[in-house]
């Protein structure tokens, strides 16, 4: 692993402990039962659900992106 891709895989795997955290944090609040209802609630009513639910999309995006660099780098299958 070169200089410059060290910092691939830590990052990747922070943003996979950021979405997991996040995740886990939404599911809480979240009712199968009625999802649609539920969702709603979490975005209109709930700053901090909304808030957890961009955390949640973002931290999982940057999970994907780093994991696609680290593929494209040639570091291969990250570690995790």
């Amino acid at each position: 692993m070169s200089q410059r891709t060290a910092w691939v895989v830590p990052a990747a795997v922070a943003a996979l402990l950021v979405a997991a955290t996040s995740g886990f944090a939404l599911a809480l609040s979240y009712d199968p039962v009625d999802a649609l209802a539920s969702v709603a609630r979490m975005l209109l009513v709930d700053p901090a659900a909304r808030f957890a639910r961009s955390l949640h999309f973002w931290s999982a995006l940057a999970f994907l992106a780093h994991l696609e660099r680290g593929e494209v780098e040639g570091l291969g299958a990250l570690p995790l």
